[in-house]
């Protein structure tokens, strides 16, 4: 049975390993909906989540043993990672393979070591219990624990102290309801304090779990599903069609910026550029690793691939213009993201390619984002596809060429004047020559 002196005891244990998170207001928001409105703004909390205090106040409270377990698709797993990293505990987590690249990373950055399944025909918490089972370690559940629970709830102890100072007693809260651990040690922090506080559970349409448990009195998973881009598209309808419906046909910076002033949120600075003193640092350190960067005429980057298949150029294609390039005097440096797939592409493009070595510098899957901005910054000028590479070209203010296939550009192409794009349903009808030519435009040889 967990009690308030159990959340309250979890607080006092993690308070130093965690943030203690702002109570954010709108008073433009307030307008909008009649009412007093406040956001506990845990997505500032340490891993970007209140996974965390969950793990602290489990990991924190074992004795005897120093290596976990734990079974998550990614914020329950860089919780565990980090607490496990504060304590000096070692640490393994149970992730599908298809898991967000940023959450892998940050498990990775914890010094968490991975366990990959297939969600699709594994049971995650029966790998777990193998693997604790075989270590010897202690498994961290992502919420059907007392320990979890009560680190959760931590939330709402700072809820309480946070308003109190102010005398405001909320009406009603809404939180979402996952694995439950979260709505559980919040509702028992809440109601111990305000009885008369409503507490409201939040389920996204058609993973509803915990509502259709209570109504059929046993335990059931949900059974329809969305899509991550259905679910996507109806988040950003959804969101703009009332309060500023026009904003819909945008590009997406312009919808966001929208947003931010239909709220009455002061938008510091909109001068979307990248701070250039980090990039400068980055940029000394590579060209000191590769003093093919130094040279004199200069380089052009080449950011060739995407995870969509669709978004991809023909690989002679991209050969042959390395190779008009080449002859234009001008060195290549050619990159991508760290994936296999995409590092095995380049290698295929540059075999399509008749150049010498001193002429492209293969660095596929070799720098970090920091690094691929640095470089694009340092280079004469851009050449990629509708991807993450052609933004941050556009970011650093780069004069750059994208290769624009299915997304639609007036949402999607990069934000910037200096950002030049060549479009068409499909990729493959983009002729070398169409390229060249704004290379000679933007570029133009003496």
């Amino acid at each position: 049975m967990i009690s308030f002196k159990h959340i309250e005891d979890s607080y006092n244990r993690i308070k130093n390993y965690v943030n203690l998170t702002p109570i954010l207001e709108s008073q433009k928001l307030n307008e909008i909906t009649n009412s007093r409105i406040l956001i506990k703004a845990e997505c500032l909390q340490k891993t970007g989540s209140f996974k965390i205090r969950g793990a602290m106040n489990m990991i924190s409270q074992i004795k005897n043993n120093n290596t976990v377990v734990a079974p998550s698709s990614g914020n329950h797993a860089q919780g565990v990672a980090s607490a496990a990293n504060y304590l000096n505990f070692s640490s393994t987590l149970v992730m599908p393979r298809d898991a967000p690249k940023t959450k892998i990373n940050g498990v990775k950055s914890y010094g968490g070591k991975i366990h990959f399944y297939d969600r699709h025909n594994e049971d995650r918490f029966k790998i777990a219990q193998k693997i604790a089972r075989k270590d010897k370690s202690i498994l961290i559940p992502p919420y059907d624990h007392p320990d979890i629970i009560a680190g959760q709830g931590t939330i709402g102890f700072e809820i309480i102290n946070q308003l109190s100072e102010t005398n405001f007693i909320p009406d009603t809260i809404f939180c979402c309801c996952g694995g439950g651990g979260l709505i559980a040690g919040l509702a028992l922090s809440i109601n111990h304090k305000w009885p008369k506080t409503k507490i409201h559970p939040v389920e996204p349409l058609g993973w509803d779990d915990t509502k259709t448990s209570l109504q059929k009195g046993v335990r059931v998973k949900a059974t329809k599903k969305h899509s991550s881009k259905k679910r996507r598209k109806i988040l950003w309808t959804k969101s703009f069609s009332v309060i500023f419906p026009e904003a819909l046909e945008n590009h997406i910076v312009q919808r966001n910026l929208s947003a931010l002033k239909s709220l009455d949120l002061k938008v510091f600075n909109e001068d979307l550029t990248l701070d250039p003193v980090p990039l400068k640092k980055e940029y000394k350190a590579l060209s000191d690793s590769f003093p093919f960067l130094n040279q004199d005429n200069g380089y052009c980057l080449i950011h060739p691939t995407s995870r969509r298949e669709k978004k991809l150029w023909d690989k002679e294609k991209f050969g042959e213009l390395i190779n008009l390039l080449a002859k234009q005097n001008l060195s290549v440096v050619i990159t991508s993201g760290p994936d296999l797939n995409e590092v095995d592409y380049v290698e295929e493009i540059l075999e399509k390619a008749n150049v010498l070595d001193q002429q492209v510098l293969n660095l596929a899957g070799k720098t970090s984002l920091l690094g691929l901005a640095a470089l694009i910054k340092g280079a004469k000028f851009f050449i990629g596809l509708d991807s993450v590479a052609s933004h941050i070209a556009a970011s650093v203010n780069k004069e750059s060429i994208t290769l624009f296939g299915p997304s639609n550009p007036i949402n999607w192409k990069p934000w910037s004047d200096r950002a030049k794009i060549i479009v068409r349903d499909d990729l493959m009808n983009i002729e070398v020559g169409e390229v060249i030519s704004l290379v000679e435009e933007i570029y133009p040889q003496s």
